[in-house]
């Protein structure tokens, strides 16, 4: 299990890292072409201000990213109970685990698309921030599976998740 953490935060950091793209322009047919120049897509209507702070959007994200993660769990624990089958146990509460399973996993996308829902001044397109997040709420999870003692992943797992989801959209 220790062997994962190095490689969750590998693949966290390489979600929030940004990439520009270049753009080459030909002038004839031939070897000649022109300077290359960076261009960047936005969406229309969206203002880019490099010098921004960014911490008030990972703060509203992180608030939409919990609710999400709530509405998430909720839904996922209704479906886990439903549709997983019940392991067969002589127990007080035969459907518990799989509603816990169904919560922590509809949760976890939950919170990626709560905290890629808003707009702000993003230069990104929702399908990016919802992959980014996604990522990055999967890496929250996994590493909240990682908490010691084990009664601690039941507030780890969702705030990782969560923290993990509105931090992916940093550079966003």
């Amino acid at each position: 299990m220790t062997r994962i953490a190095p490689v969750l935060c590998l693949l966290a950091s390489l979600a929030v890292a940004r990439v520009d793209a270049q753009y080459v322009v030909t002038h004839r047919v031939g070897l000649r072409l022109a300077a290359a120049t960076t261009t960047t897509q936005t969406t229309p209507g969206v203002r880019l201000d490099p010098q921004r702070n960014p911490l008030p959007s990972v703060a509203l994200r992180t608030a939409s990213g919990a609710v999400g993660w709530i509405a998430g769990a909720v839904a996922g624990g209704f479906v886990g109970y439903r549709v997983l089958p019940h392991s067969a146990c002589s127990c007080d509460d035969p459907g518990l685990t799989e509603a816990l399973t169904g919560a922590v996993v509809f949760g976890a996308v939950g919170a990626a698309l709560g905290a890629a829902v808003p707009l702000l001044e993003s230069q990104c397109s929702f399908g990016t921030r919802v992959a980014r997040s996604l990522i990055g709420s999967v890496v929250g999870t996994g590493l909240g599976f990682l908490a010691q003692p084990q009664e601690s992943r039941a507030v780890a797992i969702p705030i990782l998740s969560i923290t993990g989801a509105s931090l992916a959209e940093w550079r966003c």
